[in-house]
């Protein structure tokens, strides 16, 4: 039986329609509109918790639809790849980053170690994706050009986020939480970079600082470092100047930084000239009670002309008897001028009662369970890896959180996945 001419045209309208909507209707994943937030619970437990449970916040802040997985499936994460903004928690190596079930590395898709990855030949980066962080061991090694983080960029992302040591899981998270919240405050991805480098995180394992440092990340971009997510990229500048007013951002930041109202440039010529600018801030100021740690800070690259721009880190970590804590002074240095010192010491200024380092001595009860302690948190990384799993190294420490007042033991524990041919760095805290 024929097709009458003008039933033919109609199947081919119909055809264009339909052709028409999947390619332009903006209801269908619209890029500009989501954040992924990923992380692996199988790896990293609490602090790949925090991560899928908190972080996306900040980014319904600025208007984002939040996609939130905990290692997702292939499916689920190769359909999520698509974002403005990617927040990626796991492993990680200089040219891959992996999950318990997915990962993605440099060139075409393929197995390895038994994981599928996606291939950075395959993702299309290219079609106005703001930013990608990879939050893992690595991942801008050496930064390598034909790394991971530098191929992200340049298959398109604007701003790509990696790191250039090894990082402990709840360093990562928190570093991660207070870059999601500069974004949301208003700030561009660089300034809010430099705005969680600013923080103090616990500082227990100083000797190892330059390996382990969560401050030691490169960003590679494609020109706009600065760029701004969500709501504040769209706005106008009026419309932006309002509303980080509102959001009160730079005085977070700068309520922080004792150098705000000095007009005055400050070559860094040593530490003992910085210690003498805090005792003019603080005459309570006892270096004593500090440790001192030197790292190198972020690092800012051009992918389109190899510009770089590199930040250095002094770091005056507070302890308090035998507690160490996530307070005290972050030093920031550009190009040998002294940029900024923030006070992270304010939770404790602003407590009511005042604290003393009586309060913070270990009683021999405690310490005569420091083996149980060390057992408990094998259990639970145990609980996290599985049987082929085995932990090479435990150190336990004491450790106190200014901002929600807690004692804990803190036991770090490095264990050797030998399935994978890697290594994690876990967390595990105990509140006393």
């Amino acid at each position: 039986m024929k097709i009458r001419f003008s039933t033919k045209l109609c199947i081919i309208a119909i055809l264009v329609i339909l052709i028409f909507n999947m390619l332009f209707n903006t209801n269908i994943k619209a890029r500009d509109n989501t954040a992924y937030v990923m992380s692996s619970k199988y790896y990293f437990g609490t602090d790949a918790d925090n991560v899928v449970s908190r972080i996306p916040f900040w980014y319904r802040r600025v208007d984002y639809n939040v996609i939130a997985h905990q290692d997702p499936s292939k499916t689920d994460f190769w359909e999520s790849l698509y974002a403005d903004v990617q927040y990626l928690y796991g492993h990680g190596d200089w040219d891959r980053f992996w999950t318990k079930n997915v990962g993605l590395i440099v060139g075409n898709g393929r197995v390895y170690d038994g994981i599928h990855h996606f291939g950075t030949n395959d993702v299309h980066w290219d079609t106005d994706t703001i930013l990608v962080v990879y939050a893992a061991c690595l991942t801008s090694k050496d930064d390598n050009s034909n790394g991971l983080a530098a191929k992200t960029c340049e298959r398109g992302a604007d701003n790509v986020i990696g790191w250039r040591n090894k990082i402990w899981s709840d360093d990562c998270y928190s570093w991660g939480n207070n870059f999601s919240q500069g974004l949301a405050l208003g700030y561009g991805v660089n300034d809010a970079a430099n705005f969680a480098n600013s923080k103090s995180y616990p500082g227990d394992d100083r000797q190892s600082e330059e390996e382990h440092s969560i401050k030691n990340w490169s960003q590679w971009s494609r020109g706009d470092a600065n760029m701004k997510v969500g709501k504040f990229r769209t706005a106008s500048n009026s419309i932006q100047k309002n509303i980080k007013e509102s959001e009160n951002s730079s005085a977070i930041q700068d309520n922080r930084n004792i150098l705000r109202n000095t007009q005055e440039t400050i070559t860094f010529k040593g530490i003992e000239d910085i210690i003498d600018i805090i005792k003019k801030y603080d005459s309570s100021f006892n270096e004593e009670n500090y440790i001192m740690s030197e790292a190198k800070g972020g690092r800012t690259i051009n992918i389109i002309n190899g510009e770089k721009d590199e930040q250095s880190i002094i770091e005056l970590h507070l302890k308090i008897g035998e507690f160490y804590t996530n307070a005290g002074y972050v030093i920031s240095i550009r190009d040998g001028i002294v940029e900024a010192i923030y006070d992270n010491t304010l939770p404790l200024k602003n407590k009511k009662e005042k604290i003393s380092d009586k309060d913070f001595i270990i009683s021999n009860e405690l310490k005569s369970k420091q083996a149980s302690y060390n057992e408990m948190a094998k259990n639970e990384v145990m609980q996290k890896l599985g049987s082929l799993d085995g932990i090479i190294e435990q150190k336990q420490t004491y450790y106190y959180d200014v901002e929600n007042g807690q004692k804990y033991v803190r036991v770090r524990s490095v264990v050797e996945n030998e399935e994978e041919k890697a290594k994690d760095y876990i967390t595990s805290l105990f509140e006393i």
